[in-house]
């Protein structure tokens, strides 16, 4: 459940600020 919730939790800041885009790429 944990792991669940800490990746909603990148997804979410990834999507605000994009470090690396490998879909760009």
């Amino acid at each position: 459940l944990f792991i669940g919730l800490c990746w909603a939790m990148v997804k979410f800041i990834y999507r605000d600020i994009p470090l690396e885009d490998d879909d760009a790429a």
